[in-house]
Formats: structure tokens, C-alpha cells, sequence
């Protein structure tokens, strides 16, 4: 984390303590059993509300608030077998399917959102997410500044031989990647 960088290592654990804490409440208290999904969200008076809309799947995922197992991979696939409500939500699916090994969907939607025809592309929130999921979850690019070391791993699927980036900035350097094929 950012703390420990700074050396404030007292303070990332209380942070990490207090986020496990917050991940393990959701995890066990906002399951329905009956509905087969997490709350949306919790009322003023502590009622849990459970949507069926595309977007109250993504949150927990795209945060990571659900542990490996039958509830994440239920809530994948709601996301994975329905169309976004908008093209707010749609910019998120890539980096999320990435993150939970769908790179076949994600791929797919990238092209969607890379459509010249596609209705609202110029969305601020498109480009940065498409930027992010390919730099992120194509190519795998992950810095850690904690030892200043970079990592990547190619996502790329059956009907893309190579890509590439050049020039991505990381720490005070610029980073050339290319892939070809897994």
C-alpha cells in the first residue's frame, strides 16, 4: 500500500485489518440464500436491499469483496449472461473479467467499447477504462513500488497472435511490452 511505501507500516495494517473486516461482513451477512446474491445495499435503518439491475454485481467484484468460491462465481456469471444497462457500467466489464480469468468475454468487450459505432464511446469513463483494462488485463502489466518491479502476463486469446505497448510510464521509466501469444 501507499502507507507502507511512506513507511507507515502501523497504519497499513490498521487499513488492512479494517478492510478484511468490511470483506468478511459482507462475505458472510450479504448473501441471500433464496436469491442467490449479494445486497445492493443496506437502508437508514439496516434493511438490506437486493437488486436484480446488472450494476449491483459489479461493485463487489470490481473491489474484490468476494471470496473465491460458488457466491463469486454466481455473481460473475449474472454479469457474464446479461447486457449492461449503460455504457457507465459496460466501461467496467473488461478489467473485471480480466480479474477473474474471463479473458475471452473480456477481450470481446473491449472490441465493443473500441467500436467506432458504438452510441456514447466518447464517455469520459470509456477511454480511461479501456486504457486500463488493456494496459492491466491484456497485457498484464502490474507494478509493485515496493520493490520496484514489474510483472506482466499476456491474456491474449486464440484469435490474437501479438500485442503491444510501448512507452508506458513506470516509476521514473518507460516500459516496452509485447506479447505473443499466451
Amino acid at each position: 500500500s501507499i502507507l507502507e511505501v511512506r513507511g507507515e507500516k502501523e497504519d497499513a495494517e490498521s487499513w488492512r485489518g479494517r478492510a478484511a473486516g468490511l470483506r468478511q461482513r459482507y462475505a458472510s451477512g450479504w448473501w441471500s440464500e433464496a436469491l442467490g446474491r449479494y445486497a445492493y445495499f443496506a437502508s437508514a435503518d439496516g434493511r438490506l436491499e437486493f437488486e436484480d439491475s446488472f450494476w449491483s454485481a459489479l461493485p463487489p467484484l470490481y473491489f474484490g469483496l468476494i471470496p473465491a468460491g460458488a457466491r463469486r462465481d454466481a455473481t460473475l456469471k449474472r454479469i457474464l449472461n446479461r447486457e449492461p444497462e449503460n455504457i457507465e457500467t459496460e466501461s467496467y466489464l473488461p478489467e473485471i473479467f480480466y480479474a477473474y480469468g474471463a479473458d475471452d468475454a473480456a477481450y470481446s468487450a473491449i472490441l465493443k467499447l473500441a467500436d467506432p459505432a458504438k452510441k456514447r464511446r466518447e464517455y469520459p469513463e470509456v477511454p480511461f477504462a479501456l486504457i486500463g483494462a488493456i494496459t492491466t488485463g491484456l497485457m498484464g502489466i502490474q507494478a509493485d513500488a515496493r520493490t520496484r518491479t514489474v510483472e506482466t502476463r499476456s491474456r491474449l486469446t486464440g484469435g490474437t497472435d501479438w500485442a503491444e505497448l510501448r512507452n508506458v510510464p513506470v516509476f521514473n521509466s518507460r516500459v516496452d511490452v509485447r506479447h505473443d501469444g499466451r
